[in-house]
């Protein structure tokens, strides 16, 4: 299991090679499966269908870096032109509404 954050931000930072003996793969595995779920019970709920296809915690946390760093300059004003496009519509239930909005407003953070 895992034993500290420092085992925590490892797997996460570094890609580690599956072991060969039938013990040390399935403590592995058991370590691989405990990171993936840190990362899953850390972000938003509307986060989540980014990083589920990821196979790693590796991978999961390179998804989520990509998100957040700020590597394109239009990117606050093409979530600006987003934030006014974002309609109530007859469809839409206000939880809906508010959840799009809510997804707008944690981008503008990641940006920031």
């Amino acid at each position: 299991m895992l034993q500290n954050e420092q085992d925590l931000k490892d797997r996460v930072l570094k890609d580690i090679m599956q072991p060969e003996a039938a013990q040390e793969k399935t403590r592995h595995k058991k370590n691989e499966a405990i990171a993936m779920r840190i990362l899953m019970d850390s972000i938003r709920d509307h986060f989540v269908p980014i990083i589920a296809s990821q196979d790693t915690a590796k991978k999961m946390y390179d998804s989520l870096k990509k998100l957040f760093e700020n590597e394109n300059p239009n990117k606050i004003l093409a979530l600006k032109d987003q934030l006014r496009q974002v309609k109530f519509t007859k469809d839409d239930s206000i939880s809906t509404y508010v959840m799009k909005i809510a997804q707008i407003r944690d981008q503008f953070a990641a940006v920031e």
